[in-house]
């Protein structure tokens, strides 16, 4: 009785690992199915390129290493169409987001539970879906059902 007992607790236990490491397959931008290539899932949570800011949001994107405690990382800088930049920086969990105007001096660090990264398979690096979206004035959902993430303004 104990074994069958801790067979169906095993069970249990990766079936529900399964369904939380889903990762999404499609992503919508104010209703509209949107390209953003390789979607990967760290974390629990869904990461996609940096690139494809500019490509979904016509956002500038650049890239840059960085020095943080003494160790190079790859960063990244989004400026959006207000010119308010975001970095992030690989291996680092915060999203800073600097003002555009030399007036507005509340630029805001935005602490994330997971850091960016770059994927070994392509080269490039992956930022935290959700936490860039919010940053940027989006509103982010996800519907587990459709393992899709929406985003809207």
């Amino acid at each position: 009785m104990k074994k069958l007992l801790g067979l169906v607790c095993v069970i249990a236990i990766l079936a529900s690992s399964l369904t939380a490491f889903a990762t999404a397959e499609k992503v919508l931008l104010d209703g509209t199915a949107i390209e953003v290539g390789t979607i990967l899932e760290r974390d629990d949570r869904t990461f996609i390129s940096a690139a494809c800011a500019e490509t979904i949001w016509n956002f500038f994107v650049s890239y840059t290493d960085t020095v943080v405690d003494g160790t190079t990382r790859k960063s990244v800088a989004i400026t959006d169409e207000n010119a308010v930049s975001y970095l992030l920086i690989e291996g680092n969990n915060f999203l800073y987001a600097l003002p555009g105007k030399v007036e507005d001096t509340n630029g805001k660090v935005v602490t994330m539970d997971t850091t960016p990264f770059i994927n070994e398979a392509d080269g490039q690096m992956y930022i935290p879906l959700r936490f860039f979206a919010e940053a940027a004035g989006y509103q982010v959902g996800w519907d587990e059902a459709s393992l899709t993430v929406t985003i809207n303004k």
